[in-house]
């Protein structure tokens, strides 16, 4: 799974993709169930890669030595091929995590 995007802002904060799945165990309207979700969202002018695929929430944050808010293009890129995560910006790897799970959303 490829995601590949060029972000330009002056918004320091802002939510740029997110999809998610909830598993219905019955048809009761309680809230069990698993939700599988990803997000990615810009916090402060930082990105972060928010994701849920059964085993608790992880973040990934930037490591860029600057925020992306500043009004310039920028490609940016989330690379998953499991077990792997790599997500990068401006060229630059801005983080990697491994995912032991498939994300269903």
């Amino acid at each position: 799974m490829l995601w590949l995007w060029q972000l330009r802002t002056t918004q320091p904060t802002g939510l740029i993709l997110y999809s998610g799945h909830r598993d219905v165990v019955d048809d009761d309207d309680d809230d069990s169930g698993r939700t599988d979700f990803i997000a990615i969202e810009l916090l402060d002018g930082r990105l972060r890669y928010v994701f849920d695929v059964g085993s608790g929430v992880r973040v990934i944050r930037d490591r860029l030595q600057r925020p992306l808010d500043d009004n310039r293009w920028h490609e940016v890129n989330v690379r998953r091929t499991l077990p792997r995560v790599i997500f990068t910006a401006r060229r630059e790897c801005i983080a990697r995590t491994t995912v032991a799970r498939c994300l269903f959303v």
